[in-house]
């Protein structure tokens, strides 16, 4: 039986979480979910968060801005913002400049 990668994805998150860890690290956890799951699995990781630290990798800022608490954005150098409210011209800042 072939596992589409959005299952995938899932059961490899799925393993970690039996594993309780205390912190996790997700790459592009988003990329081949489709947009009805992803407000599932935010939701999963946003109780998730409540045992744990997650760190998520993401290029997809204006998506992921809306369930993170911290933001760093690294382009050569990191930028950490303690909240969320991170005014547009600083992004633009942040990753218009390669």
């Amino acid at each position: 039986y072939d596992l589409s990668l959005q299952e995938r994805k899932m059961i490899a998150i799925a393993s970690v979480i039996a594993m309780d860890p205390k912190v996790m690290i997700l790459d592009e956890p988003t990329t081949y979910i489709d947009k009805r799951f992803q407000e599932q699995m935010y939701q999963m990781l946003a109780d998730l968060n409540q045992q744990c630290a997650i760190i998520m990798v993401s290029h997809d800022v204006a998506e992921t801005v809306h369930y993170a608490k911290h933001i760093a954005c690294v382009n050569e150098t990191l930028h950490y913002h303690p909240t969320t409210d991170i005014p547009q011209d600083k992004l633009e800042e942040h990753f218009l400049h390669i």
